[in-house]
């Protein structure tokens, strides 16, 4: 037993290490995004309307760096989710959904007020610029309307009202959003379009997560079905609406330990269409596994008469299993069907020689399901089941402080495992805090579709929904700052190409200057053509005298870059210019334009 406890302990010190390397590289990667921004941004860009394209720029790429997130903690890889904690990856997934669809959300509001206030059109125009004529951005809107649809409906009641399977299906359009998305980063974000090294690091990264995808949500669990052709053996009433289902493999079957749970598809009629999540409700004997399973809707209510032979497919083990720190006693605290996850624990612990007190609650104590398991692992074992049965409102049913101290008089000293429904586990948990057990020390199992969402997540949501479309007026309001339109870049009725002034001879001004034209150099998107001023050696003026103003797309990115290349000019003296991202074109020609402008003005100061 000791050698037993020794292997947990370690598994525990993985785990824990596990998760803690899961958070940093997290915390590495957002980092990297950032530095990436600030790299392709630079301060010189940071004022006027270029505030809000710069702003909007981060919120898209920590948007795109969310998306790749939100797929790998739900891509179902085994051992990601035996190291960091499956239940951990589903919370954090619904949190990390509701910051990316903000940041999309901002994304959008700022990249649309920015562009608005360079070329002074309204929000609506600017917005039918940007779908209608820059590459992919279409797609990327759908996606964007997917993603907040998603949102939308993954809040408690969105979920009760839809049923689980409905809206697993709906959920699976983030797979859909994400990747009609990746060409408008790709082809489109200014970041990626003139930086191949860091565009195909985010290609790979996406590549190698839809390979992980395909690999451990498809092949695998086919592979699983015909190496072991699981099959339903038993199915035993623990109660009017329970019923214990056992399944056998042939061959080597799947291993489980305390905490885990398998993802169950019912070759059969009515039944093979959906897979749901189940608990190991007994530790795993022979080649049987045991499901235990509540009529809590019409797939559940369905498997209460499913008959033995039916095949089933088996995906899983899922989850991190149960570890013990060092050889504190546990508290095991369930409610309902959360029953199942508790009981192979409450095993697993009273045989491991640590004193464990499991406190169920139910309505009934002729609902109370495998009470007889419970109350027979208790007498072997010498330890303890309380049951508190009667409405939750009752007042020794309501899990307080005061009656879990009253239960279990050193519980501040004891390791918690709770599985209940959200109300009352987030009861239990601030209770178990304020009596002094340390946040470390208490585990809360998965309890199915009420913890996939919460009350403050749909805050959440529908605050960010509602906020978003604001923060183009405070952006447009606050934030960017209307420059007039310099004349190469005036709209003519036709939008047609401006007509390029003739180059200038080189002529000297009476103080000692000397202005010079630089050659018209032609572009994908027209041409562009460069004035400077020059005295003493020093370059005192630039002007651009053409820049590319073919079409809506094409004025903006003139009068982004314009100014900027420019602004670079000077404080370098010619010397270095560096391209502006989203711009390349018009920024190779308008370095051509200006090197030509600056030669022909030396010469004539000769």
């Amino acid at each position: 037993m000791s050698m037993v406890r020794s292997r947990r302990e370690r598994v525990g010190n993985e785990q824990a290490a596990a998760q803690r390397a899961f958070v940093t590289c997290v915390g590495v990667g957002a980092t990297c995004v950032v530095a990436l921004w600030a790299r392709h941004t630079g301060s010189a860009t940071l004022t006027g309307t270029t505030v809000a394209l710069a702003v909007g720029r981060l919120a898209g790429l920590l948007a795109g760096f969310g998306s790749l997130l939100l797929i790998l903690m739900t891509a179902r890889i085994e051992p990601l989710e035996r190291r960091v904690g499956s239940s951990r990856l589903v919370r954090l997934h619904a949190s990390w959904g509701r910051a990316t669809l903000l940041l999309v959300l901002v994304h959008v509001c700022a990249i649309t007020s920015g562009y608005s206030g360079l070329v002074h059109v309204s929000l609506l125009h600017e917005a039918w610029i940007l779908v209608s004529q820059y590459p992919y951005v279409w797609l990327a809107l759908v996606g964007a309307v997917l993603l907040a649809i998603v949102g939308a409906l993954s809040v408690r009641a969105g979920i009760r009202a839809l049923g689980y399977q409905t809206w697993y299906r709906i959920h699976l359009l983030t797979y859909v959003a994400v990747a009609v998305s990746i060409a408008h980063q790709l082809f489109v974000g200014s970041d990626f379009v003139h930086d191949p090294l860091t565009r195909g690091v985010w290609t790979a990264l996406y590549l190698a997560l839809g390979l992980s995808v395909v690999y451990y949500r498809v092949c695998r669990p086919l592979a699983h079905a015909v190496r072991h052709r699981s099959q339903v053996v038993a199915v035993v009433s623990e109660s009017e609406t329970v019923v214990s289902i056992a399944v056998r493999s042939e061959g080597k079957p799947p291993t489980a330990e305390p905490g885990q749970f398998f993802r169950l598809r019912f070759l059969t009629r009515g039944l093979w269409s959906e897979t749901h999540p189940f608990s190991v409700s007994a530790l795993p004997s022979g080649d049987t596994l045991r499901f235990t399973v509540k009529a809590r809707g019409r797939h559940t209510a369905r498997l209460q008469a499913v008959p033995p032979g039916t095949r089933v497919l088996l995906m899983g083990p899922h989850g991190s299993p149960v570890v013990v720190a060092g050889r504190r006693d546990v508290v095991l605290i369930c409610a309902g069907i959360g029953v199942t996850a508790i009981r192979p624990l409450f095993e697993f612990f009273s045989a491991s020689g640590v004193q464990a007190t499991l406190i169920y609650r139910c309505r009934e104590l002729r609902e109370a399901a495998l009470a007889k398991e419970l109350d027979a692992v208790a007498a072997r074992w010498g330890t303890s089941v309380v049951y508190l049965a009667g409405p939750r409102e009752a007042p020794g049913n309501k899990l307080g402080a005061t009656q879990l101290l009253a239960l279990v008089p050193d519980i501040a000293a004891r390791e918690a495992y709770v599985c209940a429904p959200p109300g009352l586990a987030e009861n239990v948990m601030e209770s178990l805090q304020a009596l002094g057990v340390r946040r470390s020390r208490v585990h809360r199992e998965f309890f199915g579709i009420d913890d996939l969402s919460s009350t403050s997540g749909a805050r959440i949501c529908v605050g960010a929904l509602v906020a978003a479309p604001l923060l183009a007026v405070v952006a447009l309001a606050v934030g960017p700052t209307r420059q007039p339109l310099p004349p190469s870049l005036q709209p003519s009725p036709e939008d047609s190409n401006v007509v390029p002034l003739p180059a200038s001879e080189n002529r000297s001004s009476p103080a000692g200057a000397v202005t010079a034209d630089g050659p018209i150099e032609r572009t994908l998107f027209n041409s562009v053509q460069v004035r400077v001023v020059v005295k003493g050696g020093r370059l005192i003026s630039v002007t651009a005298l053409v820049l590319p103003n073919v079409d809506a797309r094409s004025r903006q990115l003139s009068a982004l870059a314009g100014p900027i290349l420019a602004r670079e000019a000077l404080a370098s003296n010619g010397a270095v210019v560096d391209a502006v991202s989203g711009a390349s074109y018009t920024s190779g020609a308008y370095v051509e334009s200006l090197q030509g402008a600056l030669d022909r003005a030396r010469g004539a100061q000769g």
